[in-house]
């Protein structure tokens, strides 16, 4: 799906109890391959990435839709269902993001908890 005036970015946010990075990949293994069936059988609606916090047991989804049903329908379809799914402003840096600081620890490709909907960690 191409973004179109249309299409607005939504945050989906499920609960996610005891849920490690394995479990997140596979939650979202589901959630591409429900997404694109939906695509080919003409809806609007793109999974971008995911984020896992840990601590509060939440994982959060990232979508591109023309409309909030296509996203519960792609959750359905791959067995999920949503605490919450609300439009979202997304802004995506250029470049590398800026400096990492002194202390932090990136992960092997510094991204720590972040799944991209399009590739494999």
């Amino acid at each position: 799906m191409v973004h179109t005036p249309t299409s607005t970015t939504y945050l989906v946010e499920l609960y996610a109890p005891r849920q490690d990075r394995e479990q997140l990949r596979a939650e979202a293994k589901r959630i591409r391959a429900a997404v694109e069936a939906l695509a080919d059988s003409g809806l609007a609606v793109r999974y971008l990435h995911a984020v896992l916090v840990p601590g509060e047991e939440t994982a959060f989804h990232v979508f591109e839709a023309e409309r909030p049903d296509s996203i519960e329908h792609a959750l359905r379809d791959a067995g999920l269902e949503a605490e919450r799914i609300s439009p979202a402003i997304a802004e995506t840096p250029t470049g590398n993001g800026g400096p990492l600081r002194s202390g932090s620890r990136p992960s092997r490709n510094g991204m720590s908890e972040l799944l991209s909907g399009g590739e494999q960690q």
